[in-house]
């Protein structure tokens, strides 16, 4: 039996393990795979720097059919709204702590688009909540709007946020 003889269904689950360069691959196979399988390339996004949520925003939301409709799972690490220590080390050696040398808030609008457009997101793992919420009461609305969550992680929470 070939694999492209299955129906749309069984394909689609098959394919639903594939993620990331892997389901890029397989979607390169054939067209009839590439409809079912392109949609799996940009199902989780894990975020470790402010970079990191830059490219993955701007990768989201390019194009004519925008890949935030297949986001699944999307991982903040607190590490990204560090602002850029080269620049900061630099600074310091040289002048008082500048404004905004510990920490990159505007990012979090990134995060919030992200939440906001990305309607199969079930997923979800943000640190830094409370500083989050604190800086933008909006992203715990966006996450208590989304249809499909079902796990949802956060660091640096206290009893107040409960």
């Amino acid at each position: 039996m070939d694999l492209v003889t299955l129906n749309d269904d069984v394909l689609r689950q098959i394919f639903s393990y594939f993620h990331g360069e892997n389901a890029l691959k397989l979607s390169l196979t054939c067209r009839r795979v590439h409809d079912l399988a392109i949609e799996r390339v940009a199902a989780v996004i894990l975020c470790q720097n402010g970079r990191d949520l830059r490219l993955a925003h701007r990768y989201m939301f390019f194009g004519a059919r925008p890949r935030i409709q297949y986001l699944e799972s999307l991982t903040v690490e607190e590490h990204v709204y560090e602002a850029d220590k080269d620049v900061c080390e630099a600074i310091l050696a040289r002048l008082p702590p500048p404004e905004g040398c510990g920490a990159d808030w505007n990012l979090i609008r990134l995060v919030l688009d992200l939440l906001m457009n990305a309607p199969r997101l079930r997923r979800v793992k943000l640190g830094l909540w409370r500083s989050i919420v604190e800086q933008d009461a909006r992203v715990a609305y966006a996450l208590f709007a989304l249809p499909s969550l079902t796990t949802a992680y956060f660091e640096n929470i206290d009893d107040r946020m409960v």
